[in-house]
């Protein structure tokens, strides 16, 4: 599996209570992360119509930028 680093930012606060849950829970705070990610995607997946309403606002955005291309 191939992975894209990504960097997040965190308070002071939130950045001691990884950093002491990492070492409690003896895992990294990559691991934390990528673990509450995972579960906000599973907790909060996103409606079809919601997914599709979005494709349509890029492939609208996407024609829009090719014909002012094309005028240049």
């Amino acid at each position: 599996m191939s992975t894209k680093s990504y960097l997040v930012r965190f308070s002071p606060e939130e950045h001691a209570e990884l950093t002491a849950r990492a070492r409690i829970e003896g895992r990294s705070i990559n691991e934390i992360v990528r673990t509450a990610v995972q579960q906000h995607f599973e907790q909060k997946p996103i409606a079809r119509e919601d997914l599709l309403t979005a494709v349509r606002a890029i492939a609208s955005r996407d024609t829009e930028i090719l014909r002012a291309l094309k005028e240049l």
